[in-house]
């Protein structure tokens, strides 16, 4: 890839692309099945009508990037910096997405199935009406993210950092009972011990 070409109506299958460095790369209604770019810098990187199918984007280094109807499905996404970027109908299914950063992204419409989402950096973004669905957020960190109007089913949310984040959220009342200790901890309440 070059820094500020577009690239459109493409299908790339089983590239290594990994340590790429290009600013300002455009993707347009194209196709990426077992693509490797794992360790590349792709500030303000544009995807729009693209699909990513088992491609490594594992400590891909892409902040300010804009993200258009993208569906990503079984990608290695570990450690992947988004942060301050912007995106609408984004399609986050099957990926392994520890370590995340959506940092101060806005992200309109997003859908996150299925993901391993644990340690993921929320703080700032603002996700108002994202679907969060099986997903696994053990200490992802949502410190002043917006999150009102989003969906958050059947998740794991244990040791939550910044659950006040979660103000006007919608889930299923065995989430919200899983989420006792986060917002005990926010509010901090202490835990009275059972004398035996």
């Amino acid at each position: 890839m070059e820094a500020h070409v577009r690239y459109e109506d493409e299908h790339w299958e089983d590239l290594d692309l990994a340590r790429t460095e290009a600013e300002a790369v455009e993707l347009r209604d194209l196709r990426l099945d077992r693509v490797e770019l794992a360790g590349s810098r792709l500030p303000r990187w544009s995807l729009k009508g693209t699909r990513l199918g088992e491609c490594s984007l594992t400590n891909v280094e892409a902040p300010r990037s804009e993200w258009v109807a993208t569906e990503l499905h079984g990608c290695r996404l570990t450690g992947l910096d988004l942060r301050d970027s912007s995106g609408r109908h984004v399609l986050f299914a099957d990926c392994r997405a520890d370590l995340v950063s959506l940092r101060a992204a806005r992200l309109e419409g997003a859908v996150f199935r299925d993901c391993l989402l644990a340690q993921a950096d929320l703080s700032d973004a603002d996700l108002r009406g994202a679907r969060f669905e099986r997903c696994d957020l053990t200490e992802a960190e949502l410190r002043n993210a917006r999150l009102e109007g989003a969906v958050f089913d059947g998740c794991r949310l244990e040791g939550l950092h910044g659950a006040s984040a979660l103000r006007g959220a919608r889930m299923r009342w065995d989430d919200i009972v899983e989420l006792a200790g986060a917002f005990a901890a926010e509010l901090g309440i202490e835990l009275i011990e059972e004398d035996v």
